[in-house]
């Protein structure tokens, strides 16, 4: 193997804004090689607060609420095979 997988944050979400406000610095003082939010088609204002990460953070909104597990599912499509 040459080198290590990059590791990721995947934070799902549903309505959590005052939570991510809360969050998100502490899990960008980690080092993650990339921190994602889940979002599950939240009503209040997540992705603002989402937004106010700048570029640290990428908001991943489903169009519609699908659900726990599906909503999770949604970093698939988001990272490179073996990103762990």
């Amino acid at each position: 193997m040459t080198g290590q997988s990059p590791v990721v944050a995947a934070i799902p979400n549903y309505n959590m804004a005052e939570n991510l406000r809360k969050l998100l610095p502490q899990i960008l003082a980690q080092g993650y090689d990339g921190v994602f939010v889940l979002d599950d088609a939240s009503t209040d204002d997540s992705a603002e607060v989402v937004g106010e990460f700048g570029d640290k953070v990428e908001f991943v909104r489903s169009p519609q609420n699908v659900g726990p597990a599906a909503n999770r599912n949604q970093i698939i499509d988001h990272v490179d095979d073996g990103t762990i």
